[in-house]
């Protein structure tokens, strides 16, 4: 009870140094065997970075069927994810990105299909949020590619798509099968949209645009 550890930093266990350490270990390794002697790597960020590979790079292509006012009604989605020399954790950021593309959104007709593909780079990795933030970025391009088809305003649009709350208390369930228990996004978007004003600031854009 009377030991004091201090800890100099620490990290998460994502990605780069849950697999990618191999790298680093076997340098340390055989420098270490050849030269009898403790050896110490320290490797600049930018070749960390290149060594840990970073996530996938994802091509989209869908197609979305939806009403004037801006509810989608159908949505059809291919995802090419490239991961690199071989798969590391790619195949379960492949999972991650199709489990977790409807986001906070009610789709009532969803399909999706998701493929590795193999390149020259250096193996791909799984990152904080893997795949989570690549497929929230695909869904937020395809709201506000209706939005600015419709000519609805793209946040109006985001919550006449959002879950139903009382929908996710009765246990609705996602398209990956998994079943909701609550779901509170609505009720926060309408907070803070009013805590900014954020009907008199657009108000306020659009007259400044029509007058300059």
């Amino acid at each position: 009870n009377k030991i004091r550890l201090i800890c100099r930093r620490a990290g998460g266990g994502f990605g780069g140094k849950l697999t990618h350490n191999i790298l680093v270990a076997c340098i340390t390794a055989v420098a270490s065997y050849k030269t009898q002697s403790r050896v110490r790597v320290a490797l600049n960020r930018n070749v960390d970075m290149r060594l840990a590979g970073g996530r996938e790079e994802t091509t989209v292509h869908y197609e979305v069927g939806y009403s004037d006012n801006g509810r989608i009604s159908a949505l059809k989605m291919n995802a090419d994810l490239a991961s690199g020399l071989y798969k590391d954790l790619s195949f379960f950021c492949n999972m991650a990105f199709a489990n977790s593309f409807s986001q906070v959104y009610d789709l009532p007709s969803f399909h999706i299909e998701s493929k590795l593909h193999k390149t020259n780079q250096a193996p791909r990795t799984a990152v904080r949020g893997p795949s989570e933030i690549s497929s929230s970025w695909c869904m937020e391009t395809i709201i506000e590619h209706v939005a600015h088809v419709t000519g609805v305003p793209v946040d109006r649009v985001r919550e006449i798509n959002f879950i139903n709350e009382e929908e996710a208390k009765a246990g609705k369930k996602l398209p990956n099968g998994a079943e909701m228990s609550d779901f509170t996004i609505p009720k926060l978007f309408k907070q803070i949209s009013e805590s900014v004003n954020e009907a008199e600031l657009a108000k306020a854009v659009e007259e400044f645009n029509n007058a300059n």
